[in-house]
């Protein structure tokens, strides 16, 4: 007799939900607690505890300190590099207090991927205010974080204590797991970093009147106090001026005075927030630019960039900075 109950019949993707949330359980489980979201989803999955572990006199412990990370998980058989949200659940992961991750694991290769949702809405702003759809670019890796550092990170965060070693770990899931939490930090001081940018671009022109007073006559490099018509023209005589000043000593073994030691500081200075900011304003132009009115190319000339790199490019060839700039007398 043939049996005609009708049942509930389990999909292939319900399959394939389960063995993915099993796979990013198991490969976050040295580094993070997760706990599911089992009702009311709205585009969250899970909130991912961060795991501090410490050792204390010998107890081996690991602690919760209150960092939270907000996951919408994608399992699927398919390989591909970017994953499309929609618009309304883009809004509503965007804008949450908790920094929050699109999440795909591969059943297949058994690996995950991520993309940081603020970060990826900030490098397509135009397209997420116009309301414009756009696909979200997944990574194992931070771009630009090499092999060696993200090892690094995880081994002295949760290794260090722990007696175990990266190599007793999976290697892919270790430098996916160093690269999300690394993002996550990021996000965490982001509106610190955001407030330090704005600090630094408002007090650029002080910077520049330093060293508009500290400029002297160069009759060598053909240099005349006072006629000095823009700041980039200014800082490319001052570049200039010090790469001069490095020979010299290079030439004699002595050290810059206290004049050539603060305007080389103040380069210094302006070339580290130079290489942040061109770094930050080459992928989020038009999220500054709406939020704060910032273009980059109106603070600095093209011109200018390639002649800030250049010359600390080559001075730390040809000169032990340490000993070179006196110390001591600059604080």
């Amino acid at each position: 007799m043939t049996n005609t109950r009708t049942v509930p019949i389990r999909s292939k993707q319900h399959e394939i939900n389960d063995i993915g949330t099993a796979i990013f359980h198991y490969a976050i489980s040295k580094h993070m607690v997760t706990r599911s979201i089992e009702k009311n989803d709205y585009g969250i999955d899970e909130l991912i505890d961060i795991v501090d572990i410490s050792d204390v006199k010998g107890m081996y412990t690991q602690k919760l300190p209150g960092q939270i990370i907000a996951v919408q998980l994608k399992s699927t058989t398919r390989k591909s590099n970017s994953l499309r949200l929609k618009n309304s659940t883009l809004n509503y992961l965007f804008y949450n207090n908790i920094p929050t991750f699109l999440v795909k694991v591969d059943v297949k290769s058994k690996t995950y991927s991520f993309a940081n949702i603020r970060k990826q809405v900030r490098n397509n702003w135009d397209l997420f205010i116009g309301n414009n759809p756009f696909s979200l670019k997944l990574n194992k890796r931070t771009e630009g974080e090499d092999r060696e550092h993200l090892l690094k990170v995880i081994e002295n965060r949760y290794l260090k204590n722990s007696g175990t070693s990266s190599r007793d770990l999976d290697l892919d899931y270790l430098l996916c797991n160093a690269s999300l939490l690394m993002e996550f930090s990021e996000e965490l001081d982001r509106y610190e970093f955001e407030m330090d940018v704005m600090i630094f671009l408002s007090t650029f022109n002080s910077h520049l009147s330093f060293l508009r007073d500290s400029l002297r006559n160069n009759n060598d490099l053909g240099v005349t106090y006072g006629k000095v018509n823009s700041n980039a023209e200014l800082i490319l005589i001052l570049l200039k001026e010090t790469a001069s000043n490095f020979y010299r000593c290079q030439s004699k073994k002595d050290g810059l005075d206290l004049r050539e030691g603060l305007i080389y500081q103040e380069l210094a200075n302006m070339h580290l927030a130079l290489e942040l900011l061109v770094k930050v304003f080459s992928t989020e132009k038009n999220y500054w630019y709406y939020k704060y009115g910032y273009r980059m190319d109106s603070i600095w000339p093209h011109n200018l960039i390639i002649s800030f790199n250049e010359f600390f490019g080559s001075i730390t060839t040809i000169v032990d900075l340490g000993k070179l700039v006196r110390i001591s007398e600059m604080k």
